[in-house]
């Protein structure tokens, strides 16, 4: 276990700014914003979206609950101090194998924090 404070991002600028100046990993469940910021130290800030496109209200929310369980059990385990990080949840995720979806952003987050 890491000392890695999560917070949450809520406001549409930390959103845009995201989009704007940070690298993006394409996945078929979700789509993963993620930007470094030497400042943060012990803190990673995480969002996630699902836009109308990918279904109702239904659907969006059980898409952000599977990817926040998958986040938050994964983001336990690796060191990713200094992120922000904002997961785009995609009309497969709704009925994507839970372990293989898992595994994938596992595999994207050691990449994110390998490269940096």
């Amino acid at each position: 276990m890491h000392n890695t404070q999560i917070k949450r991002i809520v406001k549409s600028k930390q959103f845009s700014d995201l989009k704007k100046n940070g690298d993006k990993l394409v996945y078929k469940p979700f789509v993963l914003l993620y930007s470094k910021d030497e400042n943060l130290l012990d803190t990673t800030y995480i969002g996630f979206i699902a836009s109308s496109k990918v279904g109702n209200a239904i659907v969006r929310n059980k898409v952000k609950r599977r990817l926040k369980s998958i986040t938050m059990s994964v983001l336990s385990s690796i060191d990713t101090h200094g992120f922000s990080i904002c997961v785009i949840g995609r009309t497969a995720a709704f009925d994507y194998d839970f372990a293989k979806m898992k595994d994938l952003f596992t595999h994207a987050v050691k990449k994110i924090t390998a490269t940096s």
